[in-house]
């Protein structure tokens, strides 16, 4: 027995330590299709530029993805309510035209802005990234919050 997990209801208690949050999906929570150049590579086998933007007004956030000179994807979200900052994350998920699957990340927003609060995180390489989803790309993002911040 895993004395790290509750086994009276496994299906909805979490393992310990894992931090649930609500979500809440906004009208339209998925970028439209962004094609990315030659899989990620130009042809003097450096990045391509990449950038694709979400905007979810009804959840005051705004999530960008954009490939580094590194050829890295980075990933930020950014909220627009500062009272967010440290109880809320941002679930961002980057999906393609060729497959169901997804690549996700939790952006903690942690770091304080003039006007909300914001996060970051990394996607890895975006030929790694094309590889796996395909030559187009979308932003998936929804607000969640911490359980004790709704009520």
């Amino acid at each position: 027995m895993n004395p790290e997990r509750d086994t009276s209801d496994s299906q909805t208690l979490p393992l310990k330590g894992i931090k649930i949050r609500r979500p809440f999906f906004g009208k339209n929570p998925v970028s439209e299709l962004v094609p990315v150049r030659n899989g990620g590579m130009d042809p003097e086998s450096t990045p391509s530029a990449f950038q694709i933007h979400l905007n979810a007004p009804e959840l005051k956030i705004a999530v960008s993805v954009h490939a580094e000179p590194d050829g890295r994807l980075q990933a930020r979200a950014h909220c627009f309510d500062p009272a967010l900052l440290n109880r809320a994350a941002v679930p961002v998920g980057l999906g393609g035209a060729m497959t169901d699957e997804t690549i996700g990340r939790s952006i903690v927003l942690k770091v304080p802005e003039p006007d909300g609060c914001s996060g970051t995180a990394d996607f890895g390489p975006l030929v790694d990234v094309v590889k796996r989803l395909g030559p187009q790309l979308r932003i998936i993002a929804f607000l969640a919050l911490d359980p004790s911040e709704t009520s």
